[in-house]
C-alpha cells in the first residue's frame, strides 16, 4: 500500500470516528453531519484518471436557500470531519438578497448529499437583528450573543477551518461596513463610530464559527498582529503541526496565531514585492509547507513557506514560476498523487497546470484545457473522494453548481 492511499484511509477512519464521537455534542445545522452518502457519490468513485465530472447544483438549503456565486473567493474551506466546505464571502457590492438578509452569510456544502445548508443566513436588512455593542466593540443579537456584521468584503482567501478545534475561521477585512453596508444596515451603521472607537488601537483574534456551539467567538488577543483593515488578497491556513493559523495579509507581512493563547506573533518576513491581492495558496500538508504563486502584475514566481523552519523558499520549479488572480485562479494541493492542480482562467497562460511537489517541477508545459463551459474558481479537494471541487457561479447569483477533477486514481484503484 502507498504512502498516500494510507493517508486517505487514515483520513477516512478518523472521519468516521469524528462522526461518532462529535455528534452528541454538536448543536445547530451541522448537528447530523456527516451525512449518508447520495447516489451521485458512486459516479465520482468511477472517475478514471484526468476526468471531469458536472454534477450539477447542490440542492438549496429548505429555507435560505443556495450558496449564491462569490468572485474574488479562491477557496472554500474544507472540514474533513464534517464531509463538506465551508462557504462565506460577499458576491456583488452591498448586495440584499430577496429574502432581505445582506450577503454576509454563511453556507456549508454537504459533500454527501450534494446540498447547501446555510450556517447564517446574513444580517438582516431594516431591523438589523435588534443589533447593540458590546465592551469590545462587537455587535450583539438580542440574546446576547456576538454577531458577525460584514466582516468580509470579497472573501480573497480569508477563510479556512480549524480541524482541531471545529471551529470555522473568518479573518476580517477592509472594514467593509465603512463603504458598502451603512445605507442597508440601519443599526449596524449607527453604532459604528462606536464600535470603531472600541476597536482602535487594540488587537483581536479572527472571527469563529463553533461547529458544536453553532455560535460566534472572537477575543482580545495579544500583538502586534494584522489589523481589520489589511485583509484585502489575504491568505489564510490552518496548520495542524503546530495549531496555528498562519495569515499572510495585504501590506506582504507573514503572522501566526495561537487560538489557545490568544495571541499573534511575527511569522517570517517574505516574499517581499513578490505577491499582490490577487495572491492564492494551498498547504503542502507533506512537507508542511504553504504554497504560494506570486499575485497578478507581478513576475511569475512559486514560493513556499517552511512551517518548520519557519523560512521562505524560492522554489524556482522546473518549467518556471506562475501568477494568479484571485477572481479567476486556485491551486488545490492533492495529498493522493502529491501534487498541486492550478487553474487559471484570466491572467496567461490559462488553462490548467500540474505541479509535482516531489520533483519541483511542472508536469505539462502547455496549458490543459479547461471543459468548454467550465467557469469555475472556487474551489476545495476532498481526499476521500479523491477530487478537485470547483464551484461555478456569477457573483451573488443562486444558480451555481459544482465540476469535479480527479488527476489520477489512487495506486490500489489502478487498474493493471
Amino acid at each position: 500500500m502507498s504512502r498516500h492511499v494510507f493517508i486517505g484511509l487514515a483520513v477516512l477512519a478518523c472521519v468516521s470516528r469524528a462522526g461518532a464521537e462529535d455528534r452528541p455534542g454538536r448543536t445547530g445545522p451541522l448537528a447530523t453531519l456527516p451525512s449518508k452518502p447520495g447516489p451521485h457519490i458512486e459516479k465520482i468513485k468511477a472517475m478514471g484518471d484526468h476526468a471531469w465530472l458536472d454534477i450539477g447544483q447542490p440542492a438549496p438549503d429548505p429555507k435560505f436557500g443556495q450558496g449564491r456565486g462569490r468572485s474574488w473567493c479562491a477557496q472554500m474551506s474544507y472540514a474533513a470531519d464534517l464531509r463538506g466546505a465551508f462557504h462565506a464571502g460577499e458576491g456583488v457590492h452591498a448586495y440584499i438578497k430577496p429574502d432581505g438578509y445582506y450577503m454576509d452569510d454563511i453556507f456549508f456544502y454537504d459533500i454527501n448529499a450534494h446540498a447547501w445548508i446555510c450556517i447564517y443566513p446574513g444580517t438582516k436588512a431594516g431591523d438589523d437583528q435588534g443589533l447593540k455593542l458590546n465592551k469590545d466593540g462587537f455587535y450583539v443579537n438580542q440574546a446576547g450573543d456576538i454577531i458577525m456584521v460584514a466582516p468580509l468584503a470579497h472573501n480573497y482567501g480569508g477563510t479556512i477551518y480549524d480541524s482541531d478545534r471545529k471551529k470555522f475561521v473568518v479573518m476580517p477585512n477592509q472594514f467593509v461596513m465603512n463603504w458598502w453596508a451603512p445605507g442597508k444596515l440601519r443599526q449596524a451603521a449607527k453604532l459604528l463610530p462606536q464600535a470603531r472607537a472600541k476597536l482602535k488601537g487594540k488587537q483581536f483574534s479572527p472571527w469563529f464559527w463553533n461547529t458544536v456551539t453553532a455560535k460566534f467567538e472572537r477575543h482580545p488577543a495579544r500583538g502586534p498582529g494584522p489589523g481589520d483593515n489589511d485583509g484585502r488578497g489575504i491568505v489564510t491556513i490552518y496548520l495542524p503541526s503546530i495549531k496555528k493559523l498562519f495569515v499572510r495579509d495585504q501590506r506582504r507581512r507573514n503572522w501566526l496565531y495561537d487560538p489557545d493563547k490568544k495571541a499573534w506573533s511575527a511569522a517570517a518576513k517574505g516574499p517581499e514585492g513578490k505577491t499582490s491581492a490577487g495572491m492564492v495558496a494551498c498547504h503542502d500538508t507533506k512537507r508542511d509547507r504553504i504554497i504560494l504563486p506570486t499575485g497578478y502584475r507581478v513576475d511569475p514566481g512559486w514560493f513556499a513557506y517552511d512551517v518548520k523552519a519557519d523560512k521562505w523558499l524560492d522554489l524556482q520549479p522546473k518549467g518556471g514560476g506562475r501568477t494568479t488572480d484571485q477572481n479567476a485562479s486556485c491551486v488545490t494541493y492533492d495529498t493522493v498523487n502529491d501534487v498541486v492542480i492550478l487553474i487559471s482562467r484570466r491572467v496567461d497562460p490559462r488553462g490548467m497546470f500540474v505541479y509535482d511537489c516531489s520533483t519541483n517541477a511542472w508536469l505539462n508545459e502547455k496549458p490543459i484545457a479547461l471543459p468548454a463551459k467550465f467557469g469555475g474558481s472556487t474551489a476545495f479537494y476532498d481526499p476521500i473522494n479523491n477530487a478537485h471541487y470547483y464551484y461555478q457561479a456569477y457573483d451573488s447569483h443562486p444558480k451555481g453548481k459544482f465540476w469535479l477533477y480527479r488527476y489520477k486514481r489512487a495506486p490500489k484503484e489502478t487498474k493493471e
